[in-house]
């Protein structure tokens, strides 16, 4: 039996480079303004042309203000267009918690972000790849526990590489 791919993709940080190269945040002011994390809508758009029984997701932990700036930021960028995820696999939660039993309703397989509080709860629940992508160092020491159990993911060329032989792996179970 095929075993079914469903990827979730956190945003700042992963998408939307919030942080910089250089580490800084950038002002509210300037939200519109901000890149994308090199590649990132690039290998998500390959995932969606490339691995079409893989299922999309984007899911992130915010508050309302900040999910209507981000909103504004994926209509800017074409984000929904150009990756395919639509609205309906677009969420916004509240609480880590909340976040964590989306993930087990959706039977999410792999997710990318990069705190590693929200992969150390979802850690021992049904995702397969905790793809820990340019952690922060104060979570790396707050919550190190948790950071052996990761896949650790410098750029979204390797987070590419974790779909893909993952999509292979259930090809060949099938």
């Amino acid at each position: 039996m095929q075993k079914d791919i469903a990827v979730a993709f956190d945003f700042e940080a992963v998408i939307m480079d919030r942080y910089g190269h250089h580490g800084w945040q950038w002002p509210t002011a300037q939200y519109l303004h901000v890149p994308e994390v090199d590649g990132s809508l690039e290998t998500i758009m390959r995932v969606r042309t490339t691995l079409h029984a893989v299922r999309r997701y984007f899911i992130t932990v915010c508050d309302e203000a900040e999910e209507t700036r981000i909103r504004m930021w994926c209509l800017q960028y074409d984000f929904l267009i150009l990756t395919g995820i639509t609205q309906e696999n677009m969420y916004f939660c509240r609480t880590v918690p909340e976040l964590v039993a989306l993930c087990q309703e959706l039977g999410v397989t792999h997710f990318v972000s990069n705190r590693l509080e929200t992969l150390g709860n979802l850690y021992g629940g049904v995702t397969y790849s905790l793809m820990l992508f340019v952690p922060r160092p104060r979570d790396v020491e707050e919550f190190k526990y948790f950071y052996s159990y990761t896949d650790k993911v410098y750029n979204w060329h390797r987070v590419w590489e974790v779909i893909y032989d993952a999509s292979i792996v259930a090809e060949a179970a099938f």
